[in-house]
């Protein structure tokens, strides 16, 4: 078998996928689903606002809220459900069991979408259901007379006509195939087959085999419709019993896709969820619930501009001290090689610093000046340095009230700015009292020397 390596350095056949098989090789298909990201990262959120530990792989398949939940139509970020055609569908079916969402996730493609109708009218009862032969009752009452699985046409061939399940995989091959040769073949031995198992009539059986044939051009596999199912179910669950925590999951799922972004704050909305902007001193990395887990607050790596590694810096800083004040303070706390300019500027733009001082205006016109303080400050505490008001406000002791007892408040940040600006008035005068002083000095001199 001739092996390549593809761009990202993985080991690949240069055979398509049919020689490869009749070569003796299986094929597997892994398919990563960002949905199992989503579930996890709900229940890790449920945990931290709720206390709750949510095990969704022991959910109860029945909960009433969930298929609520669907048959209403609010399925955005569902598993599967989610698009408008899926809303419509779970609107008019009324979903009420797993395998309903089964057969709506095999029917919902190009091709079965034709049955839907006729499906959703025989669920309510609005079609009498007939079957060509009673033996077919059973294999196919679930999906109410209509073969939709791959696994009902191999059934079907199996009690009919005595298939082993092997032949029957077979069967069911050469009916997706569509090759005339083999479809011949496999239709002889079918009516054969059903002549002398069950004595059905060779009228009948080529009247069944039709029937399985058109079935199985588009029949969908069972196993792989139920997965999909059963995911799409407890993402309702976790939707209808945690929706702050499901839907801020979903956020950071899509925080890449505005469009996205836009669909699932709308859903929010409609489901009384608040969707409050980004905040410096309240967001977190990643799209999380907020004050008391009743609203999604915006997550700052969400910002375009602002990346991870700045985000967790500002967190740092903001867990270990008071709540930033203003941009000074932001810059100040935070190593400025990290939270530079562009995320200072992306962060003022999105609204992160609106809960700091001044308006955005405003703070756009300091970020220089604060950028430039930071590095200073930061320069003076590596050389063990400290400002002259700063080393006099260290070693002052702390004054004294009138009953003689220390206080413990510190004089106000403008009583700093008044002795400052005290000291610079007191200086200018001291300077001018002496310059008219030398000049009246030098006058007296003058007129003694004339006389």
């Amino acid at each position: 078998l001739p092996l390549k390596k593809d761009e990202d350095g993985a080991i690949t056949t240069q055979y398509p996928m049919g020689p490869v098989e009749d070569l003796g090789l299986l094929k597997m298909d892994f398919l990563g689903l960002k949905t199992l990201t989503v579930i996890r990262s709900t229940c890790e959120m449920v945990k931290q606002w709720r206390d709750v530990d949510v095990d969704v792989d022991r959910v109860p398949t029945d909960d009433p809220k969930a298929y609520d939940l669907l048959n209403n139509g609010h399925t955005v970020g569902v598993f599967q459900l989610e698009s408008a055609g899926m809303r419509d569908l779970c609107r008019k079916f009324k979903l009420g069991t797993i395998e309903h969402i089964t057969a709506l996730v095999a029917l919902y493609r190009p091709g079965p979408m034709d049955l839907i109708p006729d499906f959703i009218r025989r669920r309510h009862g609005e079609v009498e259901i007939k079957y060509p032969h009673p033996l077919l009752e059973p294999i196919a009452k679930e999906t109410y007379g209509i073969l939709i699985y791959q696994e009902q046409v191999m059934k079907a061939a199996q009690v009919l006509a005595g298939y082993t399940l092997g032949a029957a995989d077979l069967l069911r091959r050469a009916m997706g195939k569509k090759k005339v040769e083999v479809m011949q073949e496999q239709r002889e031995q079918f009516v054969q087959g059903c002549a002398e198992h069950n004595n059905i009539s060779k009228r009948k059986a080529n009247e069944i085999f039709d029937l399985l044939e058109k079935f199985a051009g588009y029949g969908f596999n069972k196993s792989h419709a139920a997965a999909y199912a059963v995911v799409a179910y407890q993402t309702a669950y976790l939707k209808a019993h945690f929706p702050v925590e499901f839907l801020a999951a979903n956020m950071t799922n899509d925080m890449g896709d505005t469009a996205k972004l836009g669909v699932l704050t709308d859903e929010a909305r409609s489901l009384d969820i608040e969707v409050l902007p980004p905040d410096v001193n309240e967001s977190q990395v990643l799209f999380a619930p907020a004050r008391d887990g009743s609203v999604i607050r915006f997550g700052m790596a969400a910002i375009k501009g602002v990346g991870g590694i700045a985000v967790e810096a500002i967190i740092k800083a903001r867990e270990t001290g008071e709540p930033f004040g203003d941009l000074f303070d932001l810059c100040d706390r935070c190593d400025t090689r990290t939270v530079n300019r562009k995320v200072l500027e992306a962060l003022i733009k999105s609204g992160a610093c609106d809960g700091l001082a001044g308006s955005r205006a405003g703070q756009f016109s300091v970020i220089d000046r604060a950028l430039a303080k930071a590095s200073s400050q930061a320069r003076d505490r590596e050389s063990g340095q400290t400002s002259l008001f700063g080393a006099f406000e260290e070693s002052s002791p702390c004054p004294t009230s009138p009953s003689g007892t220390a206080e413990t408040s510190s004089p106000p940040r403008r009583s700093c700015s008044a002795f400052t600006s005290a000291a610079i008035r007191s200086t200018r005068t001291a300077n001018f009292s002496g310059s008219t002083a030398c000049t009246t000095a030098r006058r007296s001199r003058r007129s003694r020397a004339a006389k």
